[in-house]
């Protein structure tokens, strides 16, 4: 099946994450408006961006490994898309904000403890509880990077057709953890951060994208349906179960597989213009609504949304929560992120290589965008 250039359904699906997420934490400052039961498992976009991830990142990465500046053009290209506006909120919270309201520095470094973790991206391990709000979210971040530091090792050293098992390892690996850690058979840790108990999105994302290519466009759309019905309701089911818990997160993972796979046969889907914006400017969406949503609810301003009664207060702070979110991404967008991306032109992923690819590394899948 070969894939278009570019498949802006994926966007649409960055917005149904980053809404999904943002959902989630805004309803908990606006409890009068009782949605909470509505965004309860909205966590679970965290779990579709590593789907996309994996898959986007796993395409570009086989089709450009016989480039002679693989690695140089990878890395390069991840740098510019992540780091900017990561270092940016670093030096907010560390720097300014201390600076700011001297009050804050010992929460914020007590909460962030070890601080130098966050630079190298290492919090999701080192930290043992939640980070201050400016940061919480970017343990999954962590996750990320840490899979495109060793990722594209493993694509350039294995052969193509060991990638696809390797994957499936991935996905094994982290059930097998998870399901050791809650039987007690390893010492403890926190599944639902550490890098080894939440591969699954990544490495089903990482399956699909060395599959679909070999496969014909029916095969994908009746295999995304049969385990979306197969997955859905076995993820809400254990959602309540505690005995198996081990097993929920790929089974999250395998219904955002089968989500992506039908929405590559949904071409209609990026007519959703809002989902696709919001997909556009997701980083900055993600990065930043913990931190408005903290301040929001600061007791000075906090102050200024009571008027009338609490459903109406709540329903004011909701409003302006998201439009908050919305306008702060969207200016980082245009004049920000955007301008850095430009940078990208240089370091193509895919350009003059050392000679023709193999018939079974042929770039099929032409060019996705990230």
């Amino acid at each position: 099946m070969k894939l278009p250039n570019h498949i802006p359904q994926f966007d649409v699906l960055r917005g149904l994450a980053v809404l999904d997420v943002m959902l989630y934490h805004i309803t908990d400052i606006a409890p009068g408006l009782r949605l909470r039961p509505f965004f309860r498992s909205g966590y679970m976009g965290v779990d579709l961006f590593f789907v996309l991830s994996g898959f986007l990142i796993t395409g570009i990465l086989v089709r450009s490994r016989d480039n002679e500046r693989y690695f140089t053009n990878f890395y390069a290209r991840r740098a510019l898309r992540i780091w900017p506006l990561y270092y940016a909120l670093l030096f907010f919270t560390f720097v300014l904000l201390p600076a700011i309201q001297p009050q804050l520095r010992q929460v914020i470094f007590a909460l962030c403890h070890p601080w130098q973790s966050f630079p190298f991206f290492l919090q999701n391990l080192m930290l043992k509880g939640n980070a201050y709000d400016a940061l919480r979210v970017t343990w999954s971040l962590a996750i990320e990077e840490q899979f495109y530091l060793v990722w594209p090792i493993v694509v350039w050293l294995a052969p193509r057709r060991m990638l696809k098992l390797l994957a499936v390892s991935g996905l094994l690996l982290s059930l097998a953890l998870r399901w050791s850690v809650l039987y007690g058979l390893i010492p403890p840790l926190i599944i639902y951060t550490n890098t080894l108990t939440r591969l699954d999105g990544l490495a089903l994302g990482a399956f699909l994208a060395l599959w679909i290519p070999e496969a014909n466009s029916r095969t994908v759309k009746w295999t995304g349906l049969a385990t979306m019905a197969a997955a859905v309701p076995l993820t809400l089911a254990v959602l309540y179960s505690e005995k198996a818990q081990w097993s929920f997160y790929s089974l999250v993972a395998l219904s955002f597989a089968g989500l992506l796979c039908v929405a590559i046969q949904i071409p209609r889907a990026a007519n959703l213009e809002f989902l696709k914006y919001t997909g556009k400017i997701s980083y900055c969406l993600y990065l930043v609504h913990v931190p408005i949503c903290a301040f929001l609810t600061s007791p000075r301003i906090y102050r200024l949304f009571q008027w009338g009664t609490p459903v109406w207060s709540d329903a004011l702070l909701f409003v302006v929560s998201l439009a908050l979110c919305y306008a702060v991404a969207a200016t980082s967008w245009h004049f920000f992120e955007s301008k850095i991306l430009r940078l990208k032109s240089r370091f193509e992923s895919i350009s003059a290589s050392r000679g023709p690819l193999p018939a079974a590394a042929a770039p099929t899948t032409g060019t996705l965008r990230l």
